[in-house]
């Protein structure tokens, strides 16, 4: 017999046999109310409206809230009771039947009114409550989806479409449109359609393209009013146990049946089947079982699904999601799967589509032979990843009048670096290569794009490369244990020591095979090309750290990156590392953010320089020194080389004015602080318009010439406003630029002149800290003919120091004729300077005949400053023999 007479025949004995009951459970009830009819009619009438439409709202409320799908659920069985001949319907009949015999036979002696009146208010009130049941029932669902939708906004990553509007991937849905006919194989026919395998990776996409398979068969057939495929998915995962796997995979089933039928026998399927696969270990059990209920085959249970299948007219199509996950987490339970789906083989309306990854053996490979096809999950093209990079590229560096970021301006003569050439797609060394390489499914490719806006718009907009993020971020997603791994010992990847070391080649072979081995350990796939890959991104993300290893890294390593880009790898002279920053996702309220110094750079290339503007921004405070002039520092290679110059030119004039020296609170570091950072502001000058020069060289030396004859210039007005500062400029500046030799020759030259034309007010530059003198007359010796002046220099000293009624002259006079060290850490101890006396030296620096008298006579004469207390004792004692014989 063919299913579908066999189902016909089945539908007709389940009706006589329902109605035989039906009619017997109506007469014995109707006879026991009888006797109670009229009383239960006046009741009912003497209710009021009030109470009844109360009575109704309680009841929907509570019936709609607590199980809003079942409700609904029962509002649809009634719409399809007509068409299917529901349960209730053929009740309904076998009552109405049975009354009307009953009433026939004169067994019904209440009248006709009594009982229209009796089952229209029973009627209207299960009605009224169903109704309103529903409607409660649909608010409580709309605000369950909307709970849904939003926590699925939160972990979009990880949410899969449903629509064919959401696709971005075209090979996707010619890949649903594919399955959808091969399921459909054989329909026309009434035969069981083919299984379909859908093999790819975790995260390819797999649940979204059977979402787009569902899709576009609805699409298809509300055209055509003609719906006759049934969805549902399983999701085999969620479940430890054999025996909860197949009563999910059965609910799951029955449950989607149960949308468009209301028959009962269907709910207790699930447990039906789990008890046929037991077998009872007592004897006398298992025979008490056959007597209290009739005992089914697992596959004539499963066979009442088809039943109720045929009789509709309509199919199941199953997707079963995860399945090779189970590997990992129980064998039994998937081989019970395995079972239970075998068993639906034997079915023709049920049909499936099992989502697997790359399966090893066991019962995940052999469900393959109970598919016919086998599809593959078709791949990321990296055309399409890079575009979508690029895009999100774009969207974060939009209005670039308000932000700055230097990393992203295009290099003259270099493409975008998110350009995509199909032909340098194995290349390892771009990095597009790097991205499409890493990023393999939609599922990569959302939690990369996820990664990038919440740090980017959660803190680090413009305050790290996002390129460098961007690798970081993929690198994250694509190799997840390799991130750990970074974030578990940063010290490792931002050592900056290596540089210091220069390890031998023996060494290098030693690191670079720990490395390899811990990487084929952490690595996702494990082969040879992943693992080059990795080493590349490592490579570009911590060069110093690469470049240790020696190989490839040894020469294509730059060092360390230039101070402005923002490199993640970079460890700038002030605050945090940028990797660091990557990790919080902000930056510090300790730390001084980029954006504000780098829209400064910018605009005073684009419009002028200030020098007020720039004193009040980084000059005139302790903490704009300490702080904010440190981070310009470091964005200084931005500068061009003639802007370099004007912002150290108004550092140095600044510098010139004593009473600023006593703005950082640190006096005696103030200048050589300042005057440090004047130096890396003119060696880093440059330095980003040096990639954009086509000819690199000429440029160099151009710059050079350039710089050196402002440095000549700066020590020529420098030297006539302040000798300590054209001193510490030629120390930190002009010995780099102009040469040794030539910048020594320039400043005595100066210095004399000055020296020469105004000698009272020259020495004025010497007040202050106690070895300002000794500097200065050690850079007036410059001088080839410094002899010449030698005495002039000496009666001009004594002069002054006679003159100072404070001592502070006559003890830098003192400082100035020893040789003195100390504790570095502890300056302030007394105890601990040690001083030794150069005669010869001071010889060359005064006319000691003219010096010594004038120290005799300063034997008696007491000095606050104990160090020039104990530096006069030991200078007087070295020369006892000189002043022996001279009175006071």
């Amino acid at each position: 017999m063919k299913p579908e007479s066999a189902a016909i025949l089945r539908h007709i004995i389940d009706t006589i046999i329902i109605i035989i009951l039906a009619a017997s459970i109506v007469i014995a009830a109707w006879m026991l109310a009888n006797a109670y009819c009229e009383t239960a009619i006046a009741w009912i009438a003497q209710v009021e409206n009030v109470y009844m439409i109360v009575t109704i709202i309680s009841v929907s409320a509570i019936l709609g809230w607590s199980a809003p799908k079942k409700v609904k659920a029962s509002y649809g069985s009634l719409k399809l009771f007509p068409r299917h001949w529901g349960l209730v319907l053929r009740v309904a009949l076998a009552c109405l039947l049975t009354l009307s015999l009953a009433y026939l036979a004169g067994l019904l002696n209440v009248e006709t009114r009594q009982l229209a009146v009796s089952v229209i208010g029973i009627i209207v009130f299960l009605g009224s409550v169903l109704l309103v049941a529903m409607s409660l029932a649909k608010i409580h669902l709309w605000l369950c989806e909307k709970s849904k939708h939003l926590k699925n906004t939160l972990d979009a990553d990880d949410v899969p479409i449903h629509a064919l509007e959401e696709n971005l991937f075209p090979e996707h849905e010619v890949t649903a449109r594919r399955i959808l006919a091969r399921l459909e194989l054989g329909k026309d026919q009434r035969v069981r359609g083919p299984n379909v395998a859908l093999i790819g990776p975790y995260g390819a996409g797999k649940t979204s393209l059977c979402n787009l398979v569902k899709d576009i068969y609805r699409k298809e057939r509300l055209q055509r009013r003609d719906n006759p495929t049934l969805f549902c998915r399983f999701e085999a995962w969620k479940f430890l146990t054999p025996d909860a796997a197949v009563r999910g995979l059965l609910d799951q089933i029955v449950n989607e049946v149960q949308q468009v039928v209301d028959c009962s026998g269907l709910g207790s399927i699930p447990e039906e089947y789990l008890d046929a696969l037991r077998s009872h270990p007592n004897a006398w059990l298992g025979m008490l079982g056959m007597l209290l209920r009739k005992r089914r085959s697992p596959a004539e249970i499963v066979g009442s699904v088809q039943d109720v299948l045929l009789r509709l007219g309509k199919r199941v199509v199953v997707f079963i999601d995860d399945f090779d996950r189970l590997e990992s987490k129980s064998k039994d339970t998937q081989q019970a799967i395995a079972a239970a789906l075998n068993e639906l083989q034997n079915l023709t309306t049920v049909q499936y589509v099992l989502c697997v990854g790359p399966l090893h053996e066991g019962p995940g490979a052999d469900l393959l032979k109970l598919t016919r096809f086998q599809e593959l999950m078709p791949e990321l093209g990296g055309q399409e990843v890079v575009e979508r990079i690029r895009n999100l590229r774009d969207e974060a560096v939009r209005g670039k009048e308000a932000m700055y970021y230097p990393w992203d301006f295009l290099k003259e003569g270099n493409d975008d670096p998110l350009l995509y050439y199909p032909h340098r797609e194995g290349l390892d060394r771009t990095l597009v290569s790097k991205l499409v390489n890493l990023i393999v499914t939609p599922r990569q490719l959302k939690a990369v794009e996820r990664e990038m806006s919440e740090k980017w718009n959660g803190g680090l907009k413009g305050e790290i490369s996002w390129y460098d993020m961007l690798l970081m971020s993929t690198l994250k997603v694509g190799e997840p244990r390799i991130f750990e791994w970074i974030m578990r010992e940063q010290e490792v990847f931002l050592d900056e020591g290596i540089n210091i070391t220069d390890p031998n080649e023996e060494e290098k072979q030693e690191a670079k095979t720990e490395v390899e081995k811990k990487l084929r350990e952490l690595i996702e796939i494990e082969t040879k090309p992943r693992l080059k890959l990795v080493q590349q991104v490592l490579l570009v993300l911590f060069p110093n750290f690469m470049k240790g290893l020696g190989g490839i890294a040894q020469w294509m390593t730059r060092g360390e990156p230039m101070q402005w880009e923002q490199s993640i790898a970079l460890q700038p002279n002030y605050g945090i590392s940028y990797f660091r920053r990557y990790m919080s996702g902000c930056v510090p309220s300790t730390e001084v953010p980029d954006q504000p110094i780098l829209q400064y750079i910018r605009n005073i290339t684009v419009n002028s320089f200030e020098e007020r503007e720039f004193e009040q921004r980084y000059l005139d405070s302790s903490h704009k020194l300490t702080n904010d002039l440190n981070r310009f520092v470091q964005f200084s290679g931005l500068l061009s080389g003639e802007l370099a110059s004007k912002v150290c030119d108004c550092m140095l004039d600044w510098m010139c004015d004593r009473q600023h020296w006593t703005v950082p609170g640190q006096e005696k570091e103030y200048v050589s602080w300042v005057m440090i950072d004047v130096k890396n502001i003119v060696e880093n000058s440059g330095q980003f318009e040096l990639p954009l020069a086509r000819r690199q060289i000429s440029y160099r030396r151009q710059r050079t010439m350039n710089l050196a004859e402002w440095a000549k210039e700066r020590l020529k007005s420098i030297v006539s406003r302040d000798a300590i500062v054209a001193i510490q400029f030629f120390d930190y500046v002009g010995e780099g630029l102009i040469g040794e030799s030539g910048t020594k020759g320039l400043l005595g030259t100066l210095l004399k002149r000055d020296f020469l034309d105004r000698q009272e007010a020259f020495w004025e530059s010497a007040r202050g800290k106690r070895h300002y003198l000794g500097w200065i007359l050690g850079a007036l010796q410059y001088n080839d003919d410094y002899e010449i002046i030698r005495e002039q220099v000496t009666e001009s000293v004594l002069k002054i120091a006679e003159t100072d009624k404070s001592g502070e002259f006559a003890g830098s006079v003192i400082i100035s004729l020893v040789n003195y060290k100390y504790s570095a850490s502890r300056p302030d101890l007394v105890e601990e300077y040690e001083f030794s006396v150069k005669k010869e030296e001071n010889q060359q620096t005064f006319n000691m005949d003219m010096l010594l008298p004038v120290l005799k006579q300063w034997e008696d004469r007491r000095f606050s400053d104990q160090v020039v207390s104990k530096a006069f004792k030991h200078l007087m004692a070295a020369y006892a023999e000189e002043t022996k014989g001279q009175g006071n």
